[in-house]
């Protein structure tokens, strides 16, 4: 369990000391002639100061306006990039979060020395900026705020800032304060900028179809001269940036005497068109270096797929208590080194969408009576489906592993650097799940969902988000107050008895497939032309049912199924119903 994971060997890594970057690269074919160049950053909307809250956004934005030409024209970098067939847009090239900023180019391979000067120049130039500039581009920044607050994006701010009170992260979302953003002057921007943009903070990262020669000598001619080597701030950072408050949310995941607490928030939104709700746990994220750390990964990998294949069968059921449901994990924030390695703060997830927005309790209670059963039992063959679904997922992964896109291995290289995430040729990382997969038993499934959702010392937020009060259509109640529902929901969690609803209605094969009761009818063909010289198979069987084979020689080795019922998903499990 304690052995190191294989270090992946098709990247190389490097740097130089003097100059304090960290340099990924990899040749990659897919998309042909094409590589990607990344930028990633150790530094976000965390590190801002009260008086630059949303100026690391705004620094992003900024990047863009580099001047390369001796006369200091603007735009020219980007003008250049254009050129040469690289898009430019709202999210394309870059993103700002808590811990981190990332800039990324899609160039041609006959453009990638150059594009990699212009990239070091719109990064490096990034505060070189005048009053002009911010003015112009504060504006967009604005836009871009107002564009972003819809009902949804409204009801994750308000469930973020009540779920994360207390810690900085709440007082930090990257968009920032918009009176800061207004009245943000040049100077502010270039302290931020020389406090956390130093070499020691920074990755470049180049994959695709780079020439074989790129060293570290090519990437740092190109990079070093922007960034200075300034005193290595300590990364990750101090816990005392994130939490403050140590009863937070979140903190108390590393408390030696951790306590339970349940909070419960409702928003209501005239604008809203829909209604969810869901139950955030805090969990310890520790991120998989050992043989032992990517074992427990995966145990939670199969539990999310037991727990999800359930929810997807009662939401299937002639009388579902929800329109769907599932578990997950959000990205871990608030890293900290620790004795055995980097950990962090994970959120595990369990949201549930009603079948109408009357009955959001219900349904959220609905789901958490799965999670509950799951966490005290696991069957067998909930193991073996999950098993053979991975397992699947793992032989697709090998066998695609050529066509695996620059983009996604520059994401795992930025996560090397930024999450401290494992870093595994395909190899060795499908070998090893395989095999490990094979030990995976029924207890640890079960000790996984207690993790996600414990039974003891749960700390949790449990959240909806519905319309506001006004119109509804006859057919629906009429809306409980949200001080009511908030109430109810205050006690979703305590509902452990009865297990799931409709939970434990069978699908029975043979009766599905035979047919109705009283009639016999033989299975029929008929073979039906179709366009481009195809032809088509129709089976007509005794229950009602059609099947259609139609074979073709596109892909020589794939089989692709799809089926579908008149009446919805809601009456497969039960077609006598309704």
């Amino acid at each position: 369990d304690d052995a190191p994971l294989p270090r992946g060997t098709k990247t190389q890594t490097g740097g130089r000391p003097e100059s304090g970057l960290t340099y990924y690269w990899r040749k990659n074919d897919e998309p042909r002639d094409r590589g990607e160049l990344v930028i990633a950053v150790r530094a976000g909307s965390i590190d801002e100061t009260d008086d630059e809250r949303g100026l690391a956004h705004v620094l992003e934005h900024l990047a863009f306006r580099a001047r390369t030409d001796a006369d200091g024209t603007r735009w020219s970098a980007l003008r250049e990039l254009e050129a040469h067939g690289v898009s430019f847009g709202a999210h394309q090239n870059a993103y700002t979060s808590f811990e981190e900023t990332v800039f990324f180019l899609h160039v041609p391979a006959d453009f990638f020395g150059r594009a990699l000067e212009l990239l070091a120049a719109l990064v490096g130039e990034a505060a070189h900026v005048d009053a002009s500039d911010v003015d112009a581009e504060r504006k967009i920044v604005l836009e871009e705020w107002r564009q972003g607050k819809d009902w949804a994006q409204r009801s994750t701010e308000a469930h973020f800032r009540h779920t994360f009170a207390g810690t900085t992260l709440a007082a930090r979302l990257p968009i920032g304060d918009l009176e800061v953003v207004r009245t943000a002057r040049p100077e502010t921007i270039r302290n931020f900028y020389e406090r956390h943009y130093t070499s020691d903070a920074l990755a470049v990262i180049v994959v695709g179809a780079v020439p074989d020669a790129v060293q570290v000598d090519q990437l740092d001619r190109a990079f070093a001269p922007y960034f200075r080597k300034g005193a290595a701030r300590p990364w990750p950072r101090a816990p005392a940036a994130f939490f403050p408050d140590p009863s937070s949310f979140g903190a108390a995941v590393f408390a030696e005497a951790p306590r339970r607490r349940v909070r419960a928030s409702v928003f209501e939104d005239a604008e809203a068109t829909s209604a969810f709700a869901a139950v955030s746990v805090a969990k310890r994220y520790e991120a998989a270096t050992t043989v032992g750390g990517f074992r427990r990964w995966l145990v939670g990998d199969v539990a999310q797929n037991v727990v999800n294949r359930q929810l997807a069968k009662l939401a299937m059921a002639s009388a579902p208590p929800f329109s769907s449901a599932s578990v997950g994990a959000q990205p871990p924030v608030a890293l900290r080194r620790a004795a055995d390695g980097i950990q962090g703060v994970t959120v595990s997830m369990l949201s549930a969408v009603p079948l109408a927005h009357d009955r959001v309790a219900q349904a959220l209670r609905s789901a958490w009576r799965v999670v509950v059963e799951k966490r005290d039992r696991v069957a067998e063959d909930g193991l073996r489906m999950a098993r053979r679904e991975i397992l699947g997922d793992l032989q697709k992964q090998w066998k695609e592993r050529d066509q695996t896109e620059s983009s996604s291995l520059a994401d795992e290289a930025r996560d090397h650097f930024l999450l401290a995430a494992p870093y595994v040729d395909d190899r060795d990382e499908v070998a090893l799940a395989a095999a490990l997969l094979q030990t995976v038993t029924v207890e640890d499934v079960r000790e996984a969902i207690a993790a996600m959702f414990p039974a003891e010392n749960l700390d949790a937020v449990v959240a909806a988000t519905r319309p506001a009060p006004g119109f509804r259509w006859p057919w629906q109640a009429p809306a409980v107050p949200a001080a009511a529902l908030e109430a109810e929901l205050q006690t979703v969690l305590d509902d452990a008895a009865g297990g799931a609803v409709a939970a434990t209605e069978a699908f029975d094969a043979d009766a599905f497939f035979a047919p109705p009761a009283g009639e016999r009818a033989p299975v029929t063909s008929r073979r039906l032309p179709l366009p481009n010289g195809l032809e088509a198979l129709e089976r007509s069987l005794g229950n009602g049912g059609t099947v259609t084979f139609v074979r073709t020689d596109f892909k020589d080795d794939e089989v692709v199924l799809f089926g579908c019922a008149a009446g919805g998903l809601s009456r497969l499990c039960g077609r006598g119903a309704g």
